[in-house]
């Protein structure tokens, strides 16, 4: 077994200890933020921005995430399953595409900044 297997194992065995639960619920909760996090990841590597850009959308999408969970966080989690799981999905990615096609419709380049 070579590294790379066990490090994926060690984390594997992980996952459910750090969220402190048993059962499909509670995980895909987290699998979803998991899997959101990745795909920004990817994405803000793969688009052609300057880094100041890239700086906007990452806060965009990290203070869009933390307000998401924030919010949801105090809704009891077995009635509002399905409500939860599509908020923390669906409100950072739509506010980061937002983001981004306000950013890529600026035709100069320019973005504001109070040190300018």
């Amino acid at each position: 077994m070579n590294y790379l297997q066990r490090t994926f194992f060690f984390i594997m065995f992980l996952i459910p200890t750090s969220v402190f639960a048993h059962g499909q619920e509670v995980l895909e909760t987290f699998f979803i933020e998991v899997v959101s996090i990745i795909l920004f990841l990817i994405f803000i590597i793969a688009i052609r921005f300057d880094l100041k850009r890239k700086m906007v959308l990452a806060g965009a999408y990290m203070l869009s995430s933390a307000a998401t969970l924030y919010f949801t966080n105090s809704l009891p989690y077995r009635e509002n399953m399905n409500k939860i799981n599509l908020m923390i999905a669906f409100v950072p990615a739509t506010i980061f595409f937002v983001t981004f096609l306000v950013l890529k419709s600026r035709p100069d380049g320019h973005i504001n900044t109070t040190k300018e």
